[in-house]
């Protein structure tokens, strides 16, 4: 068998880290930068790591921020943060990882959704609609390119 190159957004995590684990005992290479080695809030930052990756099988989108806060008292800036990183961040590296996995005519995509998303829960409305709107991309995505073998997945864990 080929060998096979993943990538975990949000490396420095305790899931990444499991999941990584994971694929290199199945023998993937795996990368999983933290957010110094690639800022998923960053268009350049996500190009850039992209650039000198090579050929991507399975990407990850695991980095994820909360900023918990009842509405009323939640800051615009915590609002757009958490929408930076979980979802427009998974729109970033998607489209990077995309690229070359139309090349190839075969990936996979699996995004790191929560339960929230389908149950908000009280004090994370920005966590919730992030994940949501990170479901919708995921529905998108797998029906635009799974005619071309790339298959596109969200997981929602929750407690």
């Amino acid at each position: 068998m080929a060998a096979r190159t993943a990538l975990i957004t949000g490396g420095g995590g305790d899931l990444a880290l499991a999941v990584r684990t994971c694929l290199l005992a199945e023998g993937w290479t795996v990368h999983a930068p933290n957010r110094q080695e690639m800022d998923v809030t960053s268009t350049a930052a996500v190009t850039a790591f992209f650039t000198g990756l090579g050929p991507l099988d399975l990407l990850i989108n695991n980095a994820g921020v909360i900023a918990d806060s009842p509405m009323l008292l939640a800051r615009p800036d915590q609002w757009e943060s958490v929408l930076a990183v979980n979802l427009d961040g998974a729109f970033r590296c998607t489209r990077a990882a995309l690229k070359g996995m139309v090349k190839q005519r075969q990936g996979h995509i699996i995004n790191i959704g929560s339960f929230a998303a389908l149950h908000g829960t009280e004090g994370q409305s920005s966590y919730a609609a992030a994940k949501a709107g990170l479901i919708a991309l995921t529905q998108s995505v797998a029906l635009e390119y799974g005619p071309r073998n790339i298959r596109c997945n969200c997981v929602l864990p929750g407690f």
